[in-house]
């Protein structure tokens, strides 16, 4: 399934877009370090907790965003669609937990 939604968004084959393993998990590793410490930071600052919580979500939905802009510019699909996609999927994901 994902192979045919990617390559109906992207007109590309699976292969093709991780052609190099490699920089795939790279990119990847970087992604999960920057998406992990920026909700962090308003605690580093000292904020109270109740505070620092909103500044959190508001900082990962940031996070999310640019995250989906770059996804979409890569994959060569709608950088929008991509960011809304990545918006909704992280957002359940943190609830989760």
């Amino acid at each position: 399934y994902l192979e045919e939604q990617l390559h109906h968004e992207t007109k590309r084959h699976l292969e093709s877009v991780l052609a190099n393993p490699i920089i795939a998990s790279i990119v990847m590793w970087i992604s999960y370090v920057i998406a992990g410490l920026v909700p962090l930071i308003p605690f580093f600052l000292g904020m109270e907790a109740n505070q620092a919580i909103g500044y959190a979500i508001a900082l990962c939905l940031i996070v999310f965003l640019i995250i989906g802009i770059f996804k979409g510019l890569v994959t060569k699909s709608d950088p929008v669609v991509s960011a809304i996609q990545i918006v909704i999927s992280g957002s359940v994901a943190a609830s989760i937990g």
